[in-house]
């Protein structure tokens, strides 16, 4: 790559990475290129039409087709607008128009010089390359390897690979946005990022301001020699203007982040003209040298200097403080709310100060008049959150909504995304869902925090109980987007204090009605007696409570690891657990006593469920395979299906079917009435999971690579596809029927994670998906119609809404779990690492 860099250099040209997520032909359009290269995968099928343009040539190298499209030569790059071009580099658009900003040499080069001294990079160091090619920070990894002989680690973001067994591969510099950083979890940050033995010497993180400064304190380990940098730039000026080297210790809030030294013939002003106060304005930066050229705001007749920038107005906003400049957040941050001036930066250093939180964003939505926060988090639930920021803020900075997400949705640039969350706040509004009562009860708990019995409020008037004519006002507002006019309607009666909560609840009964329901009229007055407010009540607030409670009934030792998942045996009106271990014993408990019915040693240790089937007057038998290599009963005929073996189980499937996956990534379909291979299919990496049947015509297989596939049961043509899972995938799929047209499949991953997608007329999307606190290998299971168990190896069970992904109870076993659990009747059976086969009893308390 860095040849190719040189060349383009030594010809006086630049060069630009597109998005191909992006509208390329606008691009095309906004800036004439001279040459357009494009690379495919050439098993794709797609058009090799650019602009209704053939390519000039075509090549084929590996599996990649590179196609060379030449422009029209009167383009503005022939144009020798500098004598070192670098390349060209676009802002993401998100602060205004979107620039395409031309980056000669010399703007960049101080910044590989400087960062390699401040860096102390050697050859010996191994970067990360974590910025997308369409980010102009990405030519700061590249520059700092090429410069200093390092290598450029190119791998997708999974901790084990850039934090390897073998440190002589593990990464010791890494640049990259803090949204992207924190989306790890607190496990993946404290044991592997930031631990004692971590290689990591420097994390720079950039792009956007650091929210964090407090999770990363408590989780960076004492002994990590780990250097934490943040860096401040614009495109305009590619790249970083300023540095900064936090001393955790010093540090305690995001505010207190400086924006550091600037970096050589580099300058910043804080221009304080259009700020109330001396100490705070917009940031300047300046440069003689280091000056770009904005290529789409050229005007005609305009000359080169005119299109260079010398002086950068960021956008941004300073505060002075001891000489010193701290990040105050962008001027559009700023908004007036009902009145007053709020800042949506605030409102997020305010929620990171609880370690809790992953990530946050406040955006504010000027048509809705609403304040939302989103926010990240493994733990903390809205309802508590809620709580914690009416502890810290005046309630003019409490938010309408606040609303949690597995992850803040990031641009191309890896930066959290405002307009993204306001595209999804606005999806998400929807008609109403529980009468307006219901939902005026809802907002008025939430909104003011109160946890007053329901006869002590309502026969209060809406102040008497800490209500405020601000909080009142965006009640009503929030209230009145779905349900209309409830908002103009109730606000007289709580502003003028004159009416109980009561008599507004019965008012909204008797008078009010949303639209769909205007032409019904309601006869009956309802009663209120204090049970219905309660039950009202419990219905809309958050309680942090277990809705199933858990029992340990007994356990069984096995003597070594059980992997394997227990098998239920029905036997004469009884249910008998049986279960294998590493031990090599097979044993048979009663599900009720815990009592030993019968055991078995084999020679090797098992992992494999035993299969329990039913054989004649002799009753119930089992077959299981062992690590030796042999398994109960005799070989009838062989099928050769592919060269690596078969780990995982084979599943039968109507009309003499079964379905295989092998370790190769061969799937394939055996007709048992032909004893032989009716389909090949090949993955791209090994198959683990068990297939999965569904609607008697489809089989589902899970590859390690982290994507599903569905196939035809008897000629395996392909149906659908699934590729959004974060990481590899050793657990089964769990099939549900969701509705008539919908079926729901749910599954482990590593990457901590179970996931549910739905599949509707063969078009596959994620349902949602629910943090673990730890990789997810055993297969979920029903527990009843509503709800799955699932476990992780650090040994939590949860119990799972399959409708929502909540989680709605959790219990903790004393070692890791890889076997899936088992549910009879009110009891589930589970196997873990500390040799114990564990039988717990589970009530729902709802």
């Amino acid at each position: 790559m860095y040849g190719g860099l040189g060349r383009v250099h030594k010809c006086c040209n630049s060069f630009m990475f597109l998005d191909p997520a992006q509208s390329i032909e606008n691009e095309i359009n906004d800036i004439k290129f001279k040459i357009i290269i494009t690379i495919q995968d050439t098993n794709d099928d797609y058009s090799v039409k650019l602009c209704e343009k053939n390519p000039d040539k075509t090549i084929v190298i590996f599996d990649y087709t590179i196609n060379f499209y030449k422009q029209e030569s009167n383009n503005l790059l022939t144009k020798k607008w500098v004598m070192e071009h670098c390349f060209i580099a676009s802002t993401s658009g998100s602060t205004g128009k979107k620039k395409h900003v031309q980056v000669p040499v010399q703007c960049i080069q101080p910044n590989i010089d400087d960062l390699t001294k401040l860096f102390n990079i050697d050859s010996s160091d191994v970067i990360y390359f974590s910025t997308p090619l369409t980010f102009d920070p990405s030519m700061v990894e590249i520059l700092l390897a090429f410069k200093n002989g390092a290598s450029l680690l190119i791998a997708p973001e999974y901790i084990d690979v850039l934090f390897p067994p073998n440190k002589e591969y593990s990464i010791t510099v890494w640049q990259t946005t803090p949204s992207k950083f924190f989306q790890h979890t607190n496990t993946e940050i404290k044991n592997k990022i930031l631990s004692a033995d971590s290689t990591l010497k420097i994390l720079a993180l950039g792009g956007e301001p650091l929210n964090g400064v407090k999770r990363l304190r408590e989780l960076k380990h004492v002994n990590n020699k780990c250097r934490i940098f943040t860096l401040y730039g614009v495109t305009e000026m590619s790249c970083w203007a300023c540095v900064a080297e936090l001393d955790l210790n010093k540090i305690m809030t995001d505010r207190e982040v400086p924006l550091g030294n600037c970096l050589s013939e580099t300058q910043l002003q804080i221009d304080s003209k259009d700020s109330s106060g001396n100490n705070s304005g917009k940031i300047i930066l300046v440069s003689n040298t280091r000056k770009c050229y904005i290529l789409n705001n050229k005007k005609p007749g305009s000359n080169e200097e005119e299109c260079s920038l010398k002086f950068v107005d960021t956008g941004d906003i300073g505060e002075v403080r001891n000489g010193t400049v701290y990040y105050r957040g962008r001027k559009d941050d700023t908004i007036k709310r009902f009145g007053n001036k709020i800042n949506l930066q605030y409102i997020e250093n305010s929620v990171m100060q609880c370690s809790e939180v992953k990530t946050c964003s406040c955006i504010w939505l000027p048509k809705l008049m609403l304040l939302v926060l989103y926010y990240s988090s493994e733990t903390i639930k809205s309802h508590d959150l809620s709580i914690l920021i009416k502890g810290k803020l005046e309630e003019k900075f409490w938010p309408d909504k606040i609303i949690k997400v597995d992850n803040l949705p990031t641009n191309s640039h890896g930066k959290t995304s405002k307009q993204i969350l306001s595209t999804m706040f606005e999806n998400d509004l929807n008609t109403p869902t529980i009468p307006a009562t219901h939902a005026f009860l809802e907002e008025l708990t939430s909104m003011l925090k109160t946890t007053l019995p329901i006869d002590e409020i309502k026969n209060k008037s809406y102040q008497t109980i800490g209500g405020t004519s601000f909080l009142a006002i965006a009640m009503c507002n929030k209230l009145s987007h779905t349900y209309p006019q409830l908002g103009n309607f109730i606000l007289p009666y709580l502003i003028s204090n004159n009416k109980t909560i009561q008599d507004i609840v019965q008012l909204v009964e008797k008078d009010y009605s949303y639209e769909e329901m205007k032409s019904k009229k309601r006869s009956k007055k309802p009663d209120f007696r204090s049970k219905r407010l309660a039950y009202a009540l419990s219905e809309v607030l958050e309680l942090d409570r277990n809705l199933v409670d858990f029992q340990e009934l007994w356990k069984f030792d096995t003597g070594k690891c059980v992997d394997a998942s227990p098998t239920l045996c029905p036997y004469k009106n009884k249910v008998f657990v049986a279960v294998c271990s590493h031990s090599g014993k097979i044993a048979v408990i009663d599900t009720e006593s815990g009592r030993l019915q019968g055991q078995i040693k084999l020679n090797s240790r098992i992992e494999a469920s035993i299969h329990c089937f039913e054989s004649g007057v002799k009753g119930p038998c089992g077959v299981v395979g062992s690590y030796d290599g042999t398994i109960n009963g005799e070989i009838k005929q062989t099928i050769q299906v592919a060269e690596q073996a078969i780990s995982a189980d084979t599943v039968l499937a109507r009309n003499g079917y079964i379905m295989v996956g092998t370790l190769s990534g061969v799937c394939a379909g055996i007709d048992t009435r032909t004893r032989r291979v009716a389909w090949r299919g090949k993955l791209s990496s090994p198959v683990f999971a068990r297939p999965a049947l569904y609607d008697d015509k489809y089989v589902v297989f899970a590859e390690v690579s982290g994507e599903v596939h569905c196939r035809t049961v008897e000629k395996g043509i392909k149906v659908w596809k699934y590729d959004g899972a974060k990481g590899n995938i050793f657990s089964s799929v769990y099939v549900r029927n969701y509705d008539a047209l919908t079926w729901q499949f749910i599954f482990g991953c590593h990457d901590n994670g179970v996931y549910s997608i739905t599949v509707k007329n063969f078009r596959s999307s994620l349902h949602w998906r629910t943090e673990m606190t730890s990789p997810v290998y055993a297969t979920p299971c029903c527990l009843d119609n509503t709800s799955i168990i699932a476990t992780s190896t650090n040994g939590k069970m949860c119990v799972i809404s399959a409708d929502s992904g909540t989680i709605l109870s959790e219990y903790q076993f004393p070692n890791e779990i890889f076997s899936s659990p088992s549910v009879c009747n009110d009891k589930i059976f589970i196997g873990c690492r500390n040799d114990y086969l564990y039988c717990i009893k589970f009530k729902s308390l709802i």
